[in-house]
């Protein structure tokens, strides 16, 4: 018999094959995605250090609601109810997110985390060695802010079997221009385990395939981090934040807002647990932002 965790990943693989889109023809002429992989090694020279993020118009900046107690012990308090509300705005922090199109007519969220770096999910990745992509920032219905294509992904060689495997499944897609000039970027940082473990207060936006079949941004905000240390120091980092699958919202970022800044720490990864979400995190996940913005400047 499977254990729980490989079920879980079976059970996804199977969901995601039944639900396959078909090909987007809009993507049959986008240039073909380099892959790019780093061993951990490599990412080493990036460990520990914060990327600074990119607001491109402080006055248009939008700042995330404070919540109240009330409602963060509601949220601490009840899992598996859903609380993602449909979010128009297409400001800052909320122009820098936005939607991943494959040429295979799958669909994933992306956040800009350098002027031409998003970070998404590597479960996101088609399995195809040739392959196109583009973001489109803000998507709603549509592409309201314009967008780029991907050139190249930069991720590790191989990531493990589930829930070790939830760290590092992540990939930076490179694009073709630096839209972040325009769009802004997240800054990225590496949890700090001790301090934070079972705090609120974290902010999640995605693209779910069960709701407006991926086409429409839903936002959270006052999650809950249930757990940073479940395989390695920083990752996975399970949270109570509601995500679905197996396309759309994979990808999405988990952030905070800390002295007026945004710090992306993971992206939501492919294999949603009701009430126990997890996000790709750690050191690497850091590293290979890094190494995405020294390598496509």
């Amino acid at each position: 018999m499977l254990s729980t965790p490989l079920l879980t990943t079976f059970l996804a693989l199977v969901a995601s094959i039944s639900a396959a889109p078909s090909p987007d023809p809009q993507l049959a002429n986008a240039p073909l995605v380099k892959i790019k992989t780093y061993k951990p090694s490599q990412l080493a020279p990036f460990l520990g250090k914060t990327n600074a993020g990119f607001s491109a118009n402080a006055s248009l900046a939008a700042r995330e609601l404070e919540s109240s107690p009330e409602e963060l012990a509601k949220r601490s308090g009840v899992l598996g109810a859903d609380n993602r509300v449909l979010w128009t705005s297409k400001d800052y922090p909320y122009s820098a997110i936005g939607r991943i199109s494959f040429s295979s007519g799958w669909k994933c969220t992306g956040v800009l985390v350098g002027s031409r770096h998003v970070a998404t999910a590597r479960s996101c990745i088609p399995l195809s060695d040739t392959w196109g992509a583009r973001f489109a920032p803000s998507y709603y219905d549509g592409e309201r802010l314009g967008g780029s294509n991907v050139i190249a992904a930069v991720m590790l060689p191989f990531i493990s079997f589930p829930p070790c495997g939830y760290k590092d499944d992540f990939a930076i897609l490179v694009l073709q221009d630096a839209i972040g000039y325009e769009r802004g970027w997240f800054g990225s940082k590496e949890i700090y385990c001790p301090n934070q473990k079972n705090s609120n207060g974290w902010f999640h936006m995605g693209y779910p395939s069960d709701k407006d079949n991926g086409n429409r941004p839903y936002r959270q905000e006052s999650i809950k981090l249930l757990s940073c240390d479940l395989c390695a120091p920083g990752g996975p980092l399970e949270t109570d934040a509601d995500v679905t699958g197996p396309y759309g919202q994979p990808g999405g970022p988990l952030w905070l807002l800390e002295n007026g800044e945004r710090f992306v720490y993971g992206v939501a990864t492919d294999w949603p647990t009701p009430g126990r979400n997890h996000f790709a995190s750690g050191p690497d996940f850091l590293g290979a932002i890094g190494a995405a913005r020294r390598d496509y400047p």
